[in-house]
């Protein structure tokens, strides 16, 4: 995932989709607190937002744009084909503009403010379940601190994009990129990084260097081990005035712009991946529009309830890998309450060291089932991470077969449904315990 933004399939229609929305957040006000070791931390800017992004969100100018989105949604071939539901699409769409009007907020707030994408609301663009996400709209005028501090995430990245992800038609060009190697942190995990129009060579740590044009701040920590791993603390202060002003116009009439360039971009990217055959995998190759350095595979499903796609990875020497099922309207499954995805941390390895994955929508009784949900056609999405420069795992190997005979094919994977059960039970706290940040580090 480029950017961050569907939501389960239980909410309503029209208003009560976007209230729905907001009911999903509730358990962010009912969280502790971290402890505040930096001023300004991403989530206190979120929850701070997030009663005025509701109203904005549900703006009538906005709400006459979500209707249009929702019948152009479900008028498309693909997401006919998928079964998605009238409620499933508006749930989406509710989710997006309630994105688009916390990021309008942040840019017409007096300081940076630093948003942490609002799980599990508001996915789009297929976000990566193993990470946390931080946006920040930066002047590129002015200049910028940000103070953190390394807790136990895989990595951290910092990607400096010449735009929002969706928006005006584009992915956006990455203009700067640190990772966890480029901080300088000290012994106990601190480090700062400079923003400014002065290019790196002239400036000594890490230093990400503005453009000209307008710019967004993409923070992600990558977490391996949702029970244990922790994202960075961080917060942003700006040290110097710019001369740009990040919102321009009324702030309803853009968040439906917003709202609309972002669910037809996303919806046009679906439809150029419908060229991939059912049930195919492609060949691995490096990313476009996401992260330096990362390889990637996409694929499609297109199953019966009583099949299985079975897929058998290399992952190479891979120090992250992770695999997910998204949807026909580009937004990544349930993965809080489902095992709609998996990382290294997640599955069970053959003796030969590749990875067999099942997808299926009722569990095959083997440890790396991956749920779609009852979905009948969907997306795949693998991405392997700390790969040498160069390297490029083996394709991926395919097979349809009947659910029924998965685990006899899988001897060495098979589990109970209690362990089921438990895993399920495991990776839901789990998932409550990073997802908001609501742990005290």
């Amino acid at each position: 995932m480029v950017a961050a933004a569907a939501m389960p399939a239980s909410a309503g229609h029209g208003k009560d989709a976007l209230h729905d929305t907001g009911q999903a957040l509730d358990h962010v006000r009912a969280s502790p607190r971290p402890a505040p070791e930096f001023r300004g931390e991403d989530l206190s800017a979120t929850e701070r937002l997030t009663p005025a992004a509701r109203r904005l969100a549900d703006e009538p100018v906005v709400r006459r744009a979500r209707a249009v989105l929702v019948d152009e949604l479900l008028a498309t071939p693909y997401v006919v084909a998928a079964g998605i539901s009238r409620p499933r699409v508006e749930e989406y769409v509710a989710g997006v503009a309630y994105v688009k009007a916390l990021s309008e907020l942040s840019n017409r707030s007096p300081r940076p403010t630093m948003l942490r994408s609002p799980y599990p609301v508001g996915r789009a663009g297929l976000d990566n379940p193993d990470n946390v996400y931080r946006f920040i709209r930066l002047d590129p005028k002015a200049s910028y601190v940000i103070t953190s501090r390394r807790n136990s995430s895989y990595n951290v990245y910092f990607q400096l994009l010449s735009g929002q992800p969706g928006e005006e038609n584009s992915l956006h060009e990455t203009l700067g990129f640190l990772t966890g190697d480029d901080l300088d942190a000290d012994r106990r995990g601190r480090f700062r990084v400079t923003l400014d129009r002065r290019p790196a060579s002239m400036v000594d740590g890490p230093h990400l260097q503005l453009p000209g044009d307008g710019t967004v701040l993409v923070v992600r920590d990558t977490l391996n081990d949702w029970a244990t791993e922790a994202p960075a603390r961080m917060s942003i202060r700006q040290v110097s005035r710019g001369r740009q002003d990040l919102a321009t116009g009324d702030a309803a009439d853009e968040v439906a712009r917003r709202t609309t360039d972002a669910v037809r971009f996303w919806n046009a990217y679906t439809s150029q991946l419908q060229r991939i055959g059912a049930n195919t995998v492609l060949a691995p190759k490096s990313s476009v529009g996401g992260m330096p350095g990362q390889v990637s595979s996409f694929g499609r499903f297109a199953l019966r309830t009583d099949q299985a796609l079975v897929l058998t990875v290399e992952p190479a020497d891979a120090e992250y890998l992770g695999i997910q099922l998204g949807d026909n309207l580009f937004a990544s499954l349930n993965y809080w309450d489902r095992t709609s995805s998996r990382n290294l941390t997640q599955t069970h390895r053959n003796a030969d060291g590749t990875i067999t994955y099942v997808i299926s929508a009722s569990d095959p009784g083997v440890a790396n089932w991956i749920d779609n949900g009852g979905d009948v056609e969907g997306l795949v999405f693998l991405r392997w991470q700390g790969l040498a420069v160069g390297e490029v795992p083996a394709p991926v190997d395919v097979r349809i077969m009947d659910v029924s005979d998965v685990a006899t094919d899988l001897p060495d994977q098979r589990i109970s449904q209690a362990e089921r059960r438990d895993e399920l039970k495991q990776r839901r706290a789990a998932f409550d315990r990073r997802g908001m940040g609501t742990t005290r580090y």
